[in-house]
């Protein structure tokens, strides 16, 4: 079998082709939950209803992120948002919602860091 392009699978002793074509790759297009329309791979939104495609983990993630923000982990709360704001199309008033708040996050980030000395600012200790 040398030279023919196959492999020998000593663990069950089949025979492998290394030219073999690739097992069929599914369809990378998903239906719209609200409409049904078909949907690219990379659909952020519905170009028919306009519903969020990923509005279930939108909404799971936004509960973590308020839940970090709750208890003052503003640099998990940040890193949640930058996850929910990939998940939304651009020219939506939700993305902009997370973008503000983004912002307001990455400000109270730094304001919470410690001067270079090493030492918190009056009333900002850790």
């Amino acid at each position: 079998m040398e030279g023919d392009g196959a492999d020998c699978d000593e663990d069950n002793g089949t025979v492998r082709r290394g030219f073999m074509s690739a097992a069929p790759q599914p369809d990378p297009r998903i239906s719209c939950a609200g409409c049904g329309a078909l949907l690219g791979a990379d659909a952020l939104s519905c170009p028919e209803c306009r519903a969020l495609v990923y509005a279930e983990k939108l909404e799971q993630l936004a509960l973590q992120a308020r839940a970090a923000t709750d208890r003052h982990d503003l640099p998990g709360a940040y890193a949640i948002w930058k996850q929910v704001l990939a998940l939304l199309p651009p020219e939506t008033r939700q993305y902009r919602s997370v973008d503000a708040r983004l912002a307001e996050l990455s400000g109270s980030c730094r304001s919470r860091r410690p001067r270079r000395s090493g030492r918190w600012p009056a009333g900002q200790r850790g």
